[in-house]
């Protein structure tokens, strides 16, 4: 039984080994493609912020208004 449990430990090590080798070579050669992503998710991260700081400075100049013409009754 732990011959077997050994074995299939070694053929995952041995698995796991061959696909970061794979990763680590596609990434390599496509360098230009690893960029360009990273490139579209540092843009796409920078828009999502932009987006929540607009949504939050509108809730807040709403929240004035409402306090102001609450204040004003």
């Amino acid at each position: 039984m732990q011959q077997q449990e050994s074995a299939a430990s070694s053929e995952d090590e041995k698995l796991v080994a061959a696909v970061k080798r794979a990763v680590l070579e596609v990434l390599y050669e496509r360098r230009d493609l690893l960029r360009e992503v990273l490139e579209e998710t540092m843009e796409d991260i920078a828009v999502a912020r932009a987006v929540d700081t607009r949504k939050r400075a509108e809730e807040t100049s709403r929240n004035r208004l409402f306090v102001q013409n609450e204040a004003g009754k």
